[in-house]
């Protein structure tokens, strides 16, 4: 049971699961609170809500309501992110989302102060009621342009040229959307998407591609490695940053985060040969191990945001946060000003402030700066720590995998993890699972017939893929059929059975229209078509 779910039922609402809502038959609004359990601010929106008692049982009277965890419920989460986007221009997480009773969302916002909620949740619920008219059509034309990203187009075979076409324009599209000052892609909150990222890493890798775009996508890189979304004492990633700068991190670190993250790094590095990207992404997959590795040898799903700031006090990042004063205490006076230097921390001693590269160092300054850190982090582990939370998700171990798998290769330590993994890649045959035992084959040499199991699994699962209308990762993952075409790629490279193709050109070729529309949303695909159009 997620914390969210658990804060949420303390309070006087019925709040329940998205499924045990679908069955309620109720002619009231639906209000769906949709969050990530490990985040500060969707813990925070929850408890504020049930502190309040007489808003709680006011939201109660009023709407059928129910919380969901981003995680756990995919599907629903990615529907209100698009929701969002399309009624605000905003994004992230947590989310209101105000539906009609059948489920269709006609509104959607992000977090502010509860009293501006309280006013537009109950302007909501007054429209509702007033002009159910209008807000049906609301929800209508959402719903529409949610289908018209979404829903497949007839299937034709796409002609190489075609491909290029497409392939051309969502690069251009990208490059649009490029902070060239900062690096990254869209407005804050910034977020290094899995798959818009390695997309563009794997354009950004064929011979004579664009310098602009070369440099767009190694300044992003850079900014994601050397801000404050990295973890320069620990290593590993936090779920990003809320400003354009990447100097302000969201201080949850998710698993799904760190495996995304290395696997985008450790794919830029052999594209485009930096061994820092490597280095860093390493450096991720040992603090993986060493702070979200259960005694099952399975992973935990991540790290919550807030830690303790003081007795009976949590905050978001305390535990990562420095002043120059609490440097100096650990490591010095000197050592505290080559570490203020190095990380842009404040001058003033009791300012604190999460480390993001700042100054360049000499080579006796950065050949003292190994050690200072690693005093920091023997530091900060002794300080309160955030709570781990316990939930195996198997799609998250089976991302995990594929990246110990590919480190494995080089470094014999993350093998017997490897080997740990395997029995939740066996017990939920999925896409990602697929990929995670062809990564194993690759490794071993070893066939893996159960990566074939998992690919009819993944063909099988939900809907088919003609039909899918919900083929969206609201974290800015993989989308279903992306992973499944890349398993059904990867096979046809490790068997030589040209049917594997047939079935990735299919899952692309269904997709066309969407990748016309709305090609940044479907990156995943388009990373696809990209190594079918070369």
């Amino acid at each position: 049971m997620s914390l969210l779910i658990e804060l949420l039922r303390e309070g006087p609402l019925a709040w329940s699961t998205s499924a045990a809502l679908e069955q309620a038959q109720c002619d009231r609004p639906r209000l769906v609170f949709a969050g990530s359990a490990l985040d500060h601010w969707s813990s925070a929106w929850a408890a504020a809500l049930n502190a309040d008692h007489v808003l709680a049982a006011a939201l109660g009277e009023i709407f059928s309501c129910v919380a969901i965890d981003v995680a756990a419920e995919p599907k629903l989460a990615a529907r209100i992110q698009h929701a969002l986007q399309l009624t605000t221009g905003a994004s992230g997480w947590p989310v209101m989302a105000v539906c009609t009773p059948t489920g269709e969302v006609f509104g959607a916002l992000s977090w502010r102060p509860l009293h501006e909620v309280t006013r537009i949740l109950l302007e909501a619920a007054e429209a509702w009621h007033r002009r159910p008219d209008d807000c049906a059509a609301d929800a209508a034309r959402i719903a529409a342009a949610w289908h018209a990203v979404h829903q497949p187009s007839s299937g034709r075979p796409l002609h190489v040229t075609h491909a290029e076409l497409l392939l051309d324009a969502a690069e251009a599209a990208a490059m649009a959307i490029a902070d060239p000052l900062a690096g990254g892609f869209g407005p804050a909150p910034r977020t290094a998407e899995p798959a818009l990222w390695g997309f563009l890493v794997q354009r950004a890798g064929r011979d004579q591609a664009p310098l602009a775009l070369v440099q767009q996508v190694e300044r992003s890189l850079a900014a994601l490695c050397a801000g404050a979304a990295h973890d320069h004492v620990a290593g590993g990633f936090f779920a990003g940053c809320s400003d354009a700068a990447w100097s302000a991190p969201q201080c949850a670190k998710g698993l799904a985060d760190q495996a995304l993250i290395a696997d985008l790094l450790l794919t830029a590095s052999d594209r485009l040969g930096n061994p820092l990207w490597r280095t860093v992404a390493l450096r991720a997959m040992q603090f993986t191990c060493n702070a979200l590795r259960g005694d099952d040898g399975q992973f935990a799903h991540g790290l919550h945001a807030d830690s303790p700031a003081a007795p009976g006090r949590w905050e978001e990042g305390a535990c990562y946060r420095w002043t120059i004063r609490d440097v100096a205490e650990v490591i010095g006076e000197s050592g505290a000003a080559l570490i203020g230097r190095r990380f842009a921390l404040p001058a003033e001693e009791d300012a604190a402030g999460f480390l993001a590269v700042g100054e360049a160092l000499t080579a006796a300054e950065q050949r003292r700066l190994p050690e200072l850190v690693n005093r920091l982090a023997m530091a900060r582990a002794e300080r309160p720590q955030p709570r781990r939370d316990e939930v195996r998700y198997p799609v998250e171990q089976a991302q995990l995998a594929v990246v110990i798998e590919r480190v494995a290769v080089s470094d014999p330590s993350f093998v017997d993890i490897a080997d740990g993994l395997l029995p939740a890649l066996m017990a939920h045959p999925s896409a990602w699972a697929g990929r995670a035992l062809v990564a194993r084959w690759r490794r071993t040499g070893q066939p893996q017939p159960w990566a074939l199991t998992c690919a009819e699994a993944g063909a099988g699962s939900g809907a088919h893929a003609e039909e899918r209308t919900d083929d969206f990762d609201p974290r800015g993952g993989l989308s279903t059929s992306a992973v499944l075409a890349q398993l059904y790629c990867d096979l046809a490279d490790m068997t030589g059975d040209q049917q594997w193709l047939t079935r990735a050109d299919q899952l692309v070729s269904v997709a066309r229209d969407r990748l016309r529309s709305a090609p940044l949303a479907c990156a995943g695909l388009l990373s696809v078509l990209d190594r079918r159009a070369r």
